[in-house]
């Protein structure tokens, strides 16, 4: 039994298949003090670079989810959390997934600046985890919903406040 088929997604779409799902999620943009973010390679987008994230377990609350999925994806524990945002456009928050499912996320967005740890790949995950400028020019391939989310990122670093995307 794999982790998936074990988790609250997992255990829907043995329910209902591939159609689409309202999905629960958080994004986190981890933050060295230079202004480099952490990204990482996507193991099912292939080519694709990411954020650290998931979905939220039933019993479980988003900075829950927050703080594990950094520490499942990246190996570092996280400090404070900050809310910046969600996200729910369907316009780029609903994706079909490699194996057909369709989710449309329902992201809340965190930012986190203190952390520690040893950071380490996932390879099943996140073979390959990166800081990267956000005055990289160009930044690496990112899916519509992660590229949005580094654009709220930016507004809110130059005092945008708590945005809805």
């Amino acid at each position: 039994m794999t982790a998936f088929s074990q988790s609250t997604l997992g255990q829907l779409r043995a329910l209902v298949g591939p159609r689409p799902l309202l999905c629960p999620c958080v994004r986190i943009v981890l933050e060295q003090p230079d202004g480099a973010i952490l990204l990482h390679a996507r193991a099912d987008f292939a080519g694709m670079w990411g954020l650290p994230g998931g979905h939220i377990e039933i019993g479980e609350s988003a900075e829950q989810a927050a703080r594990r999925e950094i520490q499942e994806e990246t190996g570092l524990v996280p400090g404070a959390l900050h809310p910046f945002g969600h996200a729910s456009d369907p316009k780029v928050e609903i994706v079909t997934l490699p194996n057909g499912d369709v989710c449309h996320y329902q992201a809340v967005l965190f930012h986190c600046r203190q952390f520690q740890g040893k950071m380490r790949a996932d390879p099943l995950e996140t073979p390959e985890l990166r800081w990267i400028g956000l005055d990289a020019d160009p930044l690496p391939p990112m899916m519509p919903h992660v590229r949005a989310t580094v654009e709220a990122f930016r507004r809110y670093r130059a005092g945008a406040g708590f945005q809805l995307l």
